[in-house]
């Protein structure tokens, strides 16, 4: 979608990029019916403005903002990392398994990303 989104601020086009991605999933939650709001209390409401705020939010503004001034190889780099980094903090912290898929999934993702940014290949 970035590029469809022309002369916009980094925050302009985080606020079009989220508004875009809730109209996407709100048939799906929706359809689903599987919203339970009856366990909602303050300090979960407080985590989750935490986390949409500051982990999405904030995140998101950084990187439209940075992306402009990036090569298109770089922030392709990102966005190969991002996931993957995901996964491995996921396993660190939260304690979730990752399976030798996974494993060989990410050590290839991150080896050919690695070698694409030193050797400079052009795609």
């Amino acid at each position: 979608m970035n590029k469809f989104i022309k002369n916009l601020t980094g925050f302009e086009t985080t606020l079009v990029q989220l508004m875009v991605s809730s109209l996407v999933l709100l048939p799906y939650i929706i359809l689903a019916d599987t919203v339970d709001l009856s366990g909602l209390t303050l300090h979960s409401m407080i985590f989750i403005l935490i986390l949409g705020i500051l982990h999405t939010g904030i995140a998101y503004f950084l990187y439209f903002t940075a992306i402009k001034d990036l090569k298109g190889q770089t922030i392709a780099a990102l966005s190969y990392i991002d996931p993957i980094t995901a996964v491995i903090i996921s396993a660190v912290f939260l304690g979730e398994k990752m399976s030798p898929i996974q494993i060989i999934g990410g050590v290839l993702i991150l080896g050919s990303t690695f070698l694409s940014e030193r050797l400079d290949i052009k795609p």
